[in-house]
């Protein structure tokens, strides 16, 4: 009788944190049909990781000089002109 309560208990348990597990990882996972067929090499890609990079990280780290900052600017800018022919 313990064992066959202990089993069930087990199982009970097991398929929670099976459910649990999918669920978050269809919630966090889940990418629409158009993100799946994107092609990351592509240069509007490339484009627009560079517009995140710049809205993410550029607008808010203030550690680096306004000398370094239009250094980094001015590659970024060449970087993109340059997204549909690097590799």
């Amino acid at each position: 009788m313990k064992r066959t309560l202990f089993v069930l208990l087990a199982a009970l348990v097991g398929a929670g944190v099976a459910f649990a597990a999918l669920d978050a990882a269809a919630q966090h996972g889940a990418e629409t049909p158009q993100a799946q067929a994107a092609d990351p090499t592509a240069p509007e890609a490339r484009r627009a990781d560079i517009a995140v990079f710049r809205e993410t990280f550029m607008t808010r780290e203030r550690s680096y000089s306004h000398a370094a900052r239009a250094e980094a600017e001015t590659r970024l800018a060449a970087l993109e002109s340059q997204a549909g022919s690097v590799s």
